[in-house]
């Protein structure tokens, strides 16, 4: 190899190792950008998180929000990090309208292995502040991205959306109450007279619960178990039954002492439980057209 082509393997030596000196940072990390999944995945275990750790609330349509900004993405060896500015606002409902009740604006750096989240940090409060900022960011430019952050995160169409539909069944979709096995909703009798029959209904076809198992004293518990069912296709627009329903959730209990039959939905991330009446017009039409009376008590065997 002559002297010019050594002279070439140089230059290009050397700007591979410019090239990857400048994509790492003061940690031994380098830059991800195609990576961005490692977001959504960081805003899941954050959500889980938080909501398994949080008290019961017995507010009126309680519901938490949550929006971000991605920083940056990097990884070492063994280690992906996610850095993160997260809007986390708490929501209900008071006099029919929603209302703040608390929440946080904040920067998160995650950690992950294998794609997992194994942690996350938050910085330190008061004086520390821009201390520990400093101490998890990867590089300058990253600590002058946290530290000069204006936040443009807004939950506001989102609030908006969910508490329309909180508050009037008629914007609800087939989309909102569709569970992962296709279930739609089950609609009972209210009755303390009997143990009621149970429709279930699918997307394409419905199940009616007719009998049910009687329980023996020594085993019984407070599940109750069907075990008879008659299974039919149906043509109908079920989704016209729940908008002329009322969510049973932002009813007083006076109010629903007026309805006869309860509703669960296949879904309950807008509105889960349900009531409705005889007048439901649609309600009769479904029924009378597949011959069907929820007016009746199952069967004990």
């Amino acid at each position: 190899m002559n002297k010019k082509n050594l002279i070439y393997i140089g230059i290009l030596i050397g700007i591979v190792i410019i090239i990857s000196l400048f994509s790492r940072t003061n940690n031994g990390e380098e830059y991800l950008k195609r990576n961005n999944k490692l977001y959504d995945v960081a805003m899941k275990y954050l959500e889980e998180k938080e909501h398994n750790s949080q008290e019961n609330n017995n507010k009126t349509a309680f519901k938490t929000f949550y929006s971000y900004d991605g920083l940056g993405i990097t990884k070492n060896d063994k280690y992906k990090y996610a850095y993160m500015w997260i809007l986390k606002e708490d929501y209900y409902l008071e006099d029919n309208k929603p209302k703040s009740t608390s929440g946080y604006s904040m920067f998160f750096k995650f950690t992950f292995k294998d794609d997992k989240v194994k942690k996350y940090e938050n910085p330190e409060d008061g004086g520390k502040y821009t201390k520990s900022i400093k101490k998890m960011s990867i590089d300058k430019d990253m600590y002058n991205k946290i530290i000069k952050y204006n936040s443009k995160l807004s939950n506001e169409k989102e609030i908006n959306k969910y508490y329309s539909k909180v508050t009037d069944s008629k914007k609800l979709t087939k989309k909102d109450i569709l569970g992962d096995n296709k279930l739609l909703f089950t609609i009972e009798w209210k009755t303390t007279k009997c143990v009621p029959v149970s429709l279930k209904v699918y997307e394409d076809k419905y199940i009616l619960y007719s009998k049910y198992k009687e329980c023996k004293k020594k085993l019984c518990n407070d599940k109750l178990e069907y075990t008879k069912k008659e299974s039919s296709k149906y043509t109908y627009d079920v989704i016209k039954i729940i908008k002329n329903s009322k969510n049973a959730d932002i009813l007083s209990s006076k109010e629903l002492k007026e309805y006869e039959y309860e509703i669960t939905t296949g879904k309950a991330d807008i509105v889960g439980n349900m009531v409705t009446d005889s007048n439901n017009k649609y309600l009769k039409e479904f029924l009378k057209k597949n011959k069907l009376d929820l007016n009746t008590c199952a069967k004990g065997e």
